[in-house]
């Protein structure tokens, strides 16, 4: 998937990464200090639970499987690949009272490409997960993973998101509130995102673009819906070739083409019902995604789509099934 063409932008740059892109950041050094240490949790084939409250099952050479119960003892479940070296810490990254978790591994990407992802299982006020999955240049120390900051010094975890695109490096910082991530506009006095030039040395100085650039950073949010609708049809690709697959949503208004992007392999579904979450990951097996999918579309679930990939078309970075009623829709 993604992280396979990753391994091959990156062979083909040579710039080290560390963290977030040290050498381009714009922000001062003394609005990214690590606030609060993360706990280390282990995470290996070994691993019964990953804490007291959540199970670790591999059902195959291919998946790992996260599960719990909310608050009133309904199952929640998360599937994902299997990922090399995972690294997982825990914290109440937005300060609603519940420990959250955080899965970090490496794209094996270098150069530019995107080093590391990161998952987080946030978890909401009925104790179910809400997952994303983000792709950057994280990195962790003696506290936990450098890139989980608090700039503007709320007490919630904030998270710097750095990506390349027309000649320019783009800083943003996603905060978590109520266990979803919101893009800041500003924090500490400075309008987000910043700009820096790509100037084969380090810079630090922020700018605004020039005017026949463009540079374009994805909406990776999942507090505000970009469509709501039913899933119609869906058309599969190999997504191990980082082909997309193509969902066609009926909305009220009209019928929309959304491509989840499988070079990233972050995209999300969720089924939630009053009985259970259900959550997959684009990495998990395509008998399990499509199994989801297929669910999805045969009971004509409503559903949500969140976060824009491509500025020129529908890919969305998780779709979010419910049968709650329309108005109680996270």
């Amino acid at each position: 998937m993604g992280q396979r063409l990753a391994f091959i932008l990156g062979m083909s740059l040579a710039v080290t990464s560390q963290a977030y892109m040290s050498d381009y950041i714009p922000l001062p050094q003394t609005l990214i200090q690590q606030t609060a240490p993360l706990q280390t949790l282990v995470l290996n084939r070994n691993t019964p639970q990953l804490t007291p409250s959540i199970k670790v099952n591999y059902p195959s050479d291919d998946e790992l499987v996260l599960s719990g119960n909310d608050t009133q003892g309904k199952p929640w479940t998360f599937v994902t690949g299997q990922h090399r070296a995972l690294e997982a810490f825990q914290a109440d990254l937005d300060q609603n009272g519940t420990q959250d978790i955080l899965l970090l591994y490496p794209t094996m990407g270098n150069g530019l490409a995107p080093s590391t992802h990161l998952i987080t299982l946030a978890f909401d006020d009925k104790n179910r997960p809400v997952v994303s999955e983000i792709e950057g240049y994280f990195e962790t120390n003696q506290k936990g993973i450098v890139d989980v900051v608090d700039t503007n010094k709320n007490g919630k975890a904030e998270l710097i998101y750095m990506n390349f695109d027309q000649g320019y490096w783009i800083t943003s910082l996603y905060e978590l509130q109520n266990a979803r991530w919101h893009k800041l506009k500003k924090s500490a006095g400075l309008a987000l995102p910043l700009y820096t030039r790509f100037t084969n040395r380090p810079n630090h100085q922020a700018v605004k673009p020039a005017a026949n650039r463009h540079p374009y950073t994805a909406d990776l949010t999942n507090n505000k819906p970009i469509l709501v609708g039913k899933l119609t049809d869906i058309k599969w690709a190999d997504v191990n070739l980082s082909e997309d697959i193509e969902l066609t949503i009926q909305t009220p208004k009209s019928t929309k083409l959304c491509s989840p992007q499988s070079w990233y392999s972050s995209f999300m579904l969720v089924l939630d019902t009053p009985e259970e979450r259900n959550i997959v990951s684009l990495t998990a097996t395509e008998t399990t995604v499509k199994s989801l999918l297929a669910k999805i579309k045969k009971q004509e679930y409503p559903i949500t789509l969140y976060g824009k990939r491509d500025p020129e078309q529908c890919s969305p970075e998780l779709l979010w099934a419910s049968t709650f009623p329309s108005k109680t829709l996270p």
